[in-house]
């Protein structure tokens, strides 16, 4: 079995083609989000949980600091997970009805496919 195991998928999400990539690592995730059209790195967070904290602590290494994305959806992924998160998120559009929708088809593949996250 390899060490990393790595996820694709995609989905149509308010008429934008999303791309997912999910990388499995032994005791971590990294999961990159974005754009068919755009593909980019801009954007990156780290979530985990530690003894001092009920809710996982984030820490935003690459992109605008004001922005939570990132950070948000690594947060929930690490509580969801139970394990370190890394999470790059790279579509520029602030809408949260398309940050919901993400979220959403994100966690129907961890239902579908949870041996990938």
């Amino acid at each position: 079995m390899s060490p990393i195991g790595i996820h694709q998928f995609s989905g149509k999400i308010l008429d934008k083609n999303v791309c997912f990539q999910a990388l499995k690592l032994t005791d971590q995730l990294v999961l990159w989000i974005g754009m068919e059209s755009e593909p980019a790195f801009k954007d990156f967070a780290l979530a985990m949980s530690t003894s001092y904290e009920k809710s996982p602590t984030t820490v935003k290494i690459l992109g605008d600091a004001s922005s939570l994305t990132s950070s948000t959806l690594a947060s929930r992924l690490s509580k969801r997970c139970k394990k370190p998160v890394f999470v790059s998120f790279n579509i520029s559009e602030s809408n949260q009805e398309l940050f919901t929708k993400i979220e959403e088809r994100l966690l129907e593949e961890i239902l579908i496919s949870p041996e990938s996250f």
